[in-house]
């Protein structure tokens, strides 16, 4: 992604159908997008530096081990009580994002990386007693490597 597929962007950004609402418009946002690509791909490399896996003590040479790196290499099913308990990171999300810092990657705070292992389904974060929570406990309960916190 050049400074030209960036400004082409921003433009497309400001005078598309939904406006500035529609797209990111941040440019070092945009800018990351490749930039942190580029850092997935240079985990692979030996030159690199990597975190090691505290389950399985390799090193992270993917980003999908990178990640389960965080939570022990399986689920974690949050035990909240409502919604407004459910926090906006966590120290295992603060640990990733300084990690993926140190990596090169960039726009990776603690509430971001929050956001993404909920996302990814490394934390699950429905509230006890929601349909949600009681079909992820049935599901993780089938699996050997799943665990609760």
């Amino acid at each position: 992604m050049s400074e030209k597929d960036i400004d082409a962007v921003l433009v497309a950004a400001k005078e598309g159908p939904g406006g500035r609402d529609a797209v990111i418009c941040h440019r070092g946002k945009l800018l990351s997008i490749a930039s942190n690509a580029r850092c997935v791909l240079n985990l692979k490399s030996p030159n690199v530096v990597v975190p090691i896996d505290p389950v399985t003590g390799s090193p992270c040479r993917t980003l999908d081990a990178l990640l389960w790196s965080f939570v022990g290499g399986s689920p974690v099913l949050n035990s909240w009580q409502s919604p407004k308990a459910i926090p906006l990171t966590s120290p295992p999300a603060d640990a990733m994002a300084k990690a993926l810092k140190k990596l090169g990657f960039s726009f990776v705070g603690p509430t971001i990386c929050y956001s993404l292992m909920q996302s990814c389904g490394l934390i699950i974060d429905h509230p006890v007693g929601t349909p949600e929570h009681t079909a992820a406990a049935g599901r993780l309960a089938k699996r050997k490597w799943a665990r609760g916190r």
